[in-house]
């Protein structure tokens, strides 16, 4: 088997370009052979996704800041900025391709990262300026260095084969990895929850279902043919099996005994740690459990201010992360150095407003904050004459109705 995989990496090898193969970067090997965890259990993308807490970590992620508005801003000479709506920039703002949505091109984009660590985009260009952006999924892309330093991205290794340096017509956001060339991919690192997740789910529906286990004994005094006994059986399930004769009362002849049976200690231990497989695969994700339907046990129950807190944590460490990283590498790549993007944030913060008023009060009192500040803080722009000086009640009273209004 093993000889067959290699035989066919080197078939796979014979596609790429040949400065990537010379840099050392591309393991055709672990890319064929299956991710087994230890479970025995197949993880890859599509076998990961049936977990429902790597459906519903990704899913949350991916949608909440797909779902978030976005502002392309253009730096002035005095410091401040000005916000950007012209045709040339309609593609981040509006509508990435003629395809799919800007909500869903963002869920898309995102969820790829998350997911596997890396996303690509395909930039399209018009008198080289971008036009329109299209996702490209991670498993069609190979990425490495040519012996010239230079970052490679071949897609489709097969046939037909395209390949891309970096900053030209691929945009690469990857997550945090080892070699600066692409990012690690929760799947694979998780790779042993999510396989004990996969197992523990198989075997919970057998737990749940018949499982090869009778859903209870019939028993009677009397000595019964092979015959007589499969007849009575037949019987008794067509008279009371079935979820639509749950429920009904069950009558049985002189002589004869139901006993159900029931799920042992060990199958129900097996059901309950299905719970723990959640919180880990969530901590993976670095998503407060609670928020996908999990809770930690001896943990507190969940109040308003709480929920506050989880989801400011969620914002700053989680989504902030994952948005700065999309920010910087399209504004880098594709915006120049005047101007940049940024996803709006406001509405993830909306349950704040009251510490956020308050803080800006305080900080006024101290006259330790400018109201041009105030606003950057806000993302409003910059008072148009650019003064500094401490911020009015006006001010004050302005950015509480914003932040109200949110």
């Amino acid at each position: 088997m093993v000889s067959l995989v290699r035989s066919l990496a080197a078939s796979v090898a014979r596609s790429y370009p040949k400065p990537l193969l010379e840099s050392g970067r591309i393991d055709l090997l672990s890319m064929l052979i299956p991710g087994y965890a230890d479970s025995g259990a197949y993880v890859d993308r599509d076998t990961a996704l049936r977990v429902s807490a790597v459906y519903a970590c990704t899913n949350l992620i991916s949608r909440t800041i797909g779902a978030l508005p976005i502002h392309v801003y253009e730096r002035l000479p005095d410091g401040g900025r000005q916000g950007v709506r012209t045709p040339d920039t309609r593609y981040l703002w509006e509508r990435p391709n003629p395809d799919v949505a800007r909500s869903i091109f963002w869920e898309t984009v995102i969820g790829h990262a998350v997911l596997s660590g890396n996303s690509y985009i395909y930039v399209v260009t018009a008198n080289k300026r971008p036009v329109e952006l299209w996702p490209i999924d991670p498993a069609r892309v190979a990425v490495g260095r040519a012996s010239n330093g230079e970052k490679v991205y071949t897609i489709d290794a097969v046939q037909p084969q395209k390949d891309f340096t970096a900053g030209g017509n691929i945009v690469h956001v990857q997550a945090w990895g080892t070699d600066g060339i692409r990012g690690l991919s929760p799947i694979a690192l998780g790779r042993q929850a999510i396989g004990l997740a996969l197992s523990a789910e198989k075997a919970a529906a057998k737990i749940t279902g018949t499982g090869g286990q009778p859903s209870g004994i019939l028993t009677t005094d009397q000595d019964l043919k092979q015959e007589q006994a499969d007849k009575l059986a037949a019987s008794f399930e067509e008279k009371h099996g079935g979820s639509e004769n749950a429920g009904k009362v069950l009558v049985v002849g002189k002589g004869m005994k139901w006993t159900p049976t029931t799920i042992n200690p060990d199958d129900l231990q097996s059901l309950e740690s299905r719970r723990y497989q959640v919180v880990d695969i969530a901590r993976d994700f670095l998503v407060p459990p609670e928020m996908i339907g999990a809770s930690i046990e001896g943990s507190s129950s969940l109040t308003y201010a709480n929920v506050q807190d989880r989801m400011l944590h969620f914002v700053t460490l989680t989504l902030q992360p994952w948005m700065t990283r999309f920010e910087q590498t399209i504004s880098d790549e594709l915006l120049g150095a005047e101007r940049y993007f940024k996803f709006d944030m406001r509405g993830l913060l909306r349950g704040n407003s009251a510490q956020r008023v308050a803080f800006y009060k305080g900080m006024a009192e101290l006259e330790a904050i400018t109201e041009d500040e105030i606003r950057a803080f806000e993302d409003l722009e910059p008072i148009p004459a650019g003064a500094k000086r401490p911020p009015s009640q006006a001010t004050i009273n302005a950015a509480a109705a914003n932040a109200a209004g949110e």
